[in-house]
């Protein structure tokens, strides 16, 4: 009987699995198109994420408007399928609530940079352009979405959310969390971080955390969904908007490893008794 290599089975044994593989997900709100400009920059390579890791290069952007876009329809950075990945967007529909609804479209969808549209905001940047909702009487309103079938794990979750067609200040508020079921999320517990602009020209330049973006780093759970909300203030600019958001997996969850480790102990364990039980 043929004698079996034991590095060899195990080996062959974790090659179906795969390598793990960091998935990034770009979503470009509102009405332009994300593309390579005539000009000397790529407004494709032209975000955080993309200023964070330099040896980042993907350029495939989801353009999302204010339609829920079914499994099946997205795409992760490196134009493959993001497949089992659905997004549902939302807004808010009284003044001062925190609650998403997830039945309701947001009002505002728009090219937007009438004052912010130089730096990082000129030509087709995915921070120009934008959704947002209103009541048309001046209240708080939040706009967002629930992102389902990742996988479990840890995220880094990358936001601009800026009104680039108002001349005066403004503070964005945004919301990260999730939770165990799909369907409308009251986001007034989850982790918040602010943006705020003091006029249009403020941060326009680069790139800069807590300046023009937000990070957030967020560990979803097996069968969890991510929700996410961009929240006006009452005062110059009560809508929330949003422009942009990269979703990078970081850290794969303790029980991926676990099942790696798992294959490799099977595989082992077959070999130690095809070894034992050989023919002399």
């Amino acid at each position: 009987m043929k004698r079996i290599s034991l590095p060899g089975l195990t080996i062959s044994v974790l090659a179906l699995v795969g390598p793990v593989q960091a998935v990034t997900l770009m979503l470009d709100f509102g009405l332009t198109p994300v593309i390579d400009d005539a000009g000397p920059a790529d407004s494709r390579i032209n975000s955080p994420y993309h200023t964070v890791n330099g040896s980042f290069t993907d350029t495939a952007w989801n353009q999302i408007q204010t339609a829920d876009i079914a499994s099946g329809n997205l795409v992760r950075s490196d134009n493959t399928a993001a497949t089992g990945i659905a997004l549902n967007i939302g807004a808010t529909t009284t003044n001062l609530s925190t609650t998403l609804n997830l039945a309701s479209t947001p009002s505002g969808n728009s090219a937007l940079g009438g004052f912010t549209n130089t730096g990082v905001y000129a030509d087709t940047s995915v921070g120009k352009d934008g959704i947002f909702t209103s009541d048309g009487t001046g209240g708080t309103r939040a706009v967002g979405f629930q992102l389902s079938g990742l996988a479990a794990g840890t995220y880094d979750i990358y936001i601009t959310a800026r009104n680039t067609s108002l001349g005066g200040n403004q503070t964005q508020n945004l919301y990260v969390g999730t939770s165990a079921a799909t369907g409308n999320f009251n986001f007034s517990t989850y982790t918040t971080k602010s943006l705020t602009y003091s006029s249009s020209s403020v941060a326009t330049g680069s790139w800069t955390e807590d300046a023009n973006y937000v990070h957030f780093s967020v560990s979803i759970s097996s069968g969890e969904v991510l929700n996410l909300a961009s929240y006006g203030t009452a005062g110059a600019e009560p809508r929330g908007f949003l422009n942009s958001v990269q979703i990078v997996s970081a850290i794969p969850e303790p029980s991926t490893y676990a099942s790696f480790t798992g294959i490799g102990v099977l595989a082992l364990c077959i070999g130690r008794r095809l070894r034992v039980s050989r023919t002399p």
